[in-house]
């Protein structure tokens, strides 16, 4: 899981952003938005616990939506390179 999870997120640039929807499933889905606004996600099945790490290993900051009308997800953002 970390593996794909750094190849899909390894050319990512300060101010990215990055969201994992799926928390309360078995596979968790986590999308990014490229330079030209296209929409790229993967599925990886894995805890919530072990995405949240992997992306601040990646230089990451994360926090929990606050919709309470919305799933639970993570929105992420790159602070470092």
């Amino acid at each position: 899981m970390e593996n794909t999870l750094r190849g899909f997120l390894g050319s990512s640039k300060e101010g990215e952003r990055v969201f994992v929807e799926g928390l309360q499933n078995d596979t968790k889905k986590v999308c990014r938005v490229s330079e030209t606004n296209q929409l790229n996600c993967i599925e990886l099945g894995a805890l919530e616990t072990q995405l949240f790490s992997t992306l601040q290993s990646l230089g990451y900051i994360c926090t929990l939506s606050a919709d309470p009308n919305r799933p639970p997800s993570f929105d992420c953002k790159k602070f470092m390179d």
